[in-house]
């Protein structure tokens, strides 16, 4: 391996060789090009952690949403595509009084505006702990309640709302086993006895239960699993995705 001055050595004679080689006018559009590339990387592994555990990340998200521009994103399809499992979890109930309900890391998906379309007995409250991301889906989206609030930190009280839906947060907050647990927790203790949580995600029942362990069985029971198939362009062209429907104990 070439030590620290073999490395200067070799880097300002491949420099030398692309100048001798690279049209001037161009030359100095590569280096700055590199130059930026190289800045970026190094911002981005400033705050990126290893192991995937950067989709818990606020960082990681609020640097996502600046390079998007909080362009509309569904992570595993549309409320269509997972229509089937929410509406059986949250049925219309028999005298139609709301069901107030968390849509956990809304982010720019349309979930929860579709939900309350389609669901009028539904009052879905959006939140994301990105506050640009929210302030656009108030403006998207204004008869929809939106808040500014972190998954572990959720602002009700003990048994105030009647249920909660996540589409791929519990996925990226799996990444962190600790996270992951302490947003559960968090959930048991905002939702009423007998509410319903439905986290939809490509992690099945097996390894959501085993990731998640005492902090899901002491607050909730699987009752139901609905599987669909989610068709796409991109590879996998194929996937499973997987609506838990979970009971508060």
């Amino acid at each position: 391996m070439r030590d620290g001055a073999e490395n200067l050595a070799f880097y300002a004679a491949a420099l030398y060789l692309a100048f001798q080689l690279i049209p001037s006018e161009w030359f100095w559009v590569a280096v700055v090009s590199v130059g930026l590339g190289a800045g970026g990387w190094c911002c981005w592994a400033t705050f990126r952690p290893a192991g995937g555990v950067y989709y818990s990340s606020k960082q990681y998200w609020e640097y996502r949403y600046s390079k998007t521009h909080s362009q509309m994103y569904e992570w595993y399809g549309d409320f269509e595509q997972v229509q089937a499992a929410i509406m059986r979890a949250f049925p219309a109930p028999l005298f139609q009084l709301p069901l107030h309900l968390v849509e956990l890391g809304a982010g720019t998906s349309a979930l929860g505006p579709d939900m309350q379309v389609q669901m009028p007995h539904c009052h879905v409250t959006g939140i994301d702990f990105c506050p640009d991301v929210i302030q656009q889906m108030r403006v998207r989206h204004p008869s929809c309640a939106w808040k500014t609030m972190d998954a572990l930190q959720l602002m009700w009280n003990d048994g105030e709302l009647d249920g909660a839906v996540d589409k791929g947060t519990m996925d990226g907050m799996m990444k962190d086993a600790t996270t992951a647990k302490a947003a559960v927790a968090e959930l048991a203790r905002v939702i009423r006895t007998n509410g319903i949580w439905v986290s939809v995600g490509i992690t099945p029942r097996s390894d959501f239960e085993r990731q998640l362990s005492s902090s899901l069985t002491d607050g909730f029971e699987i009752c139901d699993v609905v599987t669909q198939v989610l068709h796409q362009a991109k590879e996998p062209h194929h996937i499973n995705v997987y609506s838990k429907i979970c009971r508060r104990l």
